[in-house]
């Protein structure tokens, strides 16, 4: 393969819509059982079901995180 056809080549990566627990405490950079915790407390992002499975969407992670900021901002 020459070097016009890799450029030409691009892969693209979905964003996952959703994380499990943990990967989400990882990805916002706490520990699991702190974010377990926070959710238990009713101050932890909104976790959805998804038949038994217990999710983060990203969304609600993201909001959840903006919320930090705009209270520090007022």
């Amino acid at each position: 393969m020459d070097a016009a056809n890799k450029r030409a080549r691009k892969v693209l990566v979905a964003a996952p819509i959703a994380l499990s627990i943990p990967a989400t405490a990882e990805s916002i950079g706490l520990g699991r059982s702190t974010l377990y915790q926070l959710i238990k407390d009713g101050a932890g992002p909104r976790v959805t079901k998804i038949k038994r499975r217990s999710v983060v969407l990203v969304r609600d992670r993201d909001a959840w995180l903006a919320g930090f900021s705009n209270a520090a901002a007022a």
